[in-house]
């Protein structure tokens, strides 16, 4: 039997759900071709002149998917005057568009062989934007990337062909270690204050993007984004998210250590499971792979701050795949040019449902539509030409469908979801802009990934241009520009100092009794925001009455002896006491 093979291109973030080939049966070198199946999982790769794609091969088979060895791999374009391929540093291949046009690709591996037809366009950069955090914490760094906007309307990644540079190399600097199939650049904050970021391309100047470097502290670390519920001996891909004492958040997934143990509960101690699970931790940072049916506890570690999350893994095998998009499960109709999320869900023998997103590998039967994968939990299909389009998961033998219909519609109009008037951001706080589009034939669809953002005065307000993420930093009304396809909408958007109310006149507890305090306050126009996050909660005396500062357990109060306290929230200097009294036990 031909050896199983498939093919797929990614942006700069994505990653497939793969361990070391040695650790996985049915991969390389632990057992043969003979239980594995063809399968082509990328139907075409579209690209303009000058823009680096990457692409892997993947062997399907036997209820596992995994990456082949590059040494194995020959790479080859039918037209390399229109496309050329090498290989990378990273076992990973590269196409380049050299002139619009048609080309096909192919991979060969132990005598099998793949193909997938290259569209090269004549698409010209118009613009470049830096993609990061722009509020990061003094000491610590951050990947950079960068997308150029096309005048077809298109975005790509073009992180790897970018030069980046800091204005200011004493607030912030840019380390660089620069590999063909992408651009390792990051951002080390070096002091508090602020600072531009710029990504250029050879050929095209990018637009600065303010940075600004804080004096926030790690707090709280959360292990997320993976399957929750494990499927047995397969990969899953997690993520380990860090929080600042600012409000900001970071991806630190590959600063942490890693670990496997035994499930704990919020205060560290051992759960108690019916069926304690294992694990052993992949090649890759973030990469777990179940060696044992039940429970295991995940464990991330950095700068002395740790956090966990349980996983737990059935007995069963999946049966089905199904997939959803983030509209529901029906077929859709995708006008040129919008991204839409993409879902897929393990369907076990009881009927229940365990997310598959970590674990299958994309692709379209047409070249109407193309799969992105931002993230291995953030997958994107987006909209090329008008026609039908089939959009396919597939994990070992399963293998799942989702059709879908691309159509020709003009962009109306631009829209917030859940906007107020104007959108409410608290100062020194931050806010996710979540734009969607109206289209000609009367649909609507999330275009958080399609547009770009602008602020009226950074000094105040700060938008990040690619992802929409705003950040306060001065009371006043902003205006928010978002634009995509050539329609720009402005929105106004108010930061205001936060006032924190008094959550209870007083609380009475007896002697070993909790309470879980509240962190909620009012802005200005009186509108309520949920500080959780942001607060500090302190004690007035803790031999009468402790409060927990912990994420998981942030304003929960414990009476410890008879008498009276007063416990506060903090935020930016405001404070609202609450007294506590507490009796002894009865």
């Amino acid at each position: 039997m031909t050896p199983s093979i498939c093919l797929k291109s990614h942006n700069w973030l994505a990653l497939l759900p793969c361990i070391a080939l040695g650790l996985v049966t049915g991969c390389d070198g632990v057992s043969g071709p003979r239980d594995l199946r063809v399968v082509s999982t990328w139907s075409h790769v579209v690209a303009p002149v000058g823009v680096p794609m990457p692409i892997d091969l993947v062997r399907l088979g036997g209820g596992r998917n995994a990456t082949v060895s590059p040494e194995d791999v020959t790479w080859t374009s039918s037209d390399d005057a229109i496309a050329h391929v090498e290989s990378t540093p990273r076992g990973l291949a590269v196409v380049v568009g050299r002139a619009p046009g048609r080309t096909t690709l192919s991979g060969a591996y132990r005598g099998a062989a793949v193909t997938v037809p290259v569209i090269i366009t004549d698409a010209v950069a118009l613009d470049v934007a830096v993609a990061f955090e722009n509020v990061i914490p003094a000491g610590s760094k951050r990947r950079l990337g960068a997308y150029a906007t096309f005048d077809d309307g298109t975005r790509y990644d073009v992180s790897s062909i970018a030069t980046f540079t800091s204005a200011s190399t004493a607030i912030a600097t840019v380390e660089t270690t620069k590999v063909t199939d992408s651009g390792d650049a990051s951002l080390h904050a070096m002091a508090v204050g602020e600072t531009e970021v710029v990504a250029d391309l050879p050929t095209l100047a990018g637009t600065p993007a303010t940075v600004i470097i804080t004096d926030a502290e790690l707090f709280a670390i959360e292990v997320t984004d993976g399957p929750f519920e494990a499927i047995l001996d397969a990969p899953a891909r997690f993520r380990a998210e860090a929080y600042y004492t600012d409000g900001s958040t970071a991806d630190v997934t590959d600063s942490v250590t890693w670990s496997i143990d035994i499930p704990r509960d919020n205060t560290g101690l051992p759960i108690e499971v019916e069926d304690h699970g294992d694990a052993i931790l992949g090649a890759e940072p973030g990469v777990v792979i179940p060696t044992n049916a039940g429970e295991f506890g995940i464990y991330v570690e950095l700068d002395g701050v740790e956090g966990h999350n349980t996983i737990t893994v059935p007995r069963e095998r999946p049966i089905a795949i199904e997939i959803v998009h983030q509209n529901g499960y029906d077929p859709i109709e995708l006008p040129v040019g919008v991204s839409q999320g993409l879902r897929s869900w393990f369907v076990l023998p009881d009927g229940r449902q365990v997310t598959a997103n970590s674990y299958v590998v994309w692709s379209t039967d047409s070249e109407n539509a193309t799969i992105a994968n931002a993230r291995t939990e953030a997958v994107f299909m987006t909209a090329h030409a008008p026609g039908p389009v089939t959009i396919v998961a597939s994990f070992g033998d399963l293998v799942g469908e989702f059709p879908t219909n691309v159509i020709e519609s003009d962009l109306v109009s631009i829209g917030l979801w859940y906007a107020t008037s104007p959108y409410i951001v608290p100062m020194g706080g931050g806010l996710q802009i979540t734009p969607f589009a109206r289209f000609s034939n009367g649909t609507t669809y999330d275009i958080l990934h399609d547009a770009s953002y602008a602020s009226s005065d950074p000094s105040g307000l700060v938008v990040d241009a690619t992802t929409g993420w705003a950040f306060g930093r001065r009371p006043g009304v902003y205006e928010v520009t978002v634009s995509a396809r050539g329609v720009s909408e402005t929105f106004d958007l108010g930061i205001g100092p936060v006032s924190l109310p008094v959550f209870l006149d007083e609380v009475t507890l007896t002697v070993g009794e909790t309470y879980d305090l509240t962190a909620m306050a009012s802005l200005p126009n009186g509108d309520p925001v949920d500080l959780h996050r942001f607060v500090t909660w302190t004690s007035g005396d803790e031999s009468v009455v402790t409060v927990s500062d912990e994420r998981e357990t942030r304003g929960r109060i414990l009476a410890v002896a008879p008498g009276d306290a007063y416990v506060s929230p903090e935020y930016m200097g405001n404070r609202s006491p609450t007294r506590v009294f507490v009796l002894p036990a009865p």
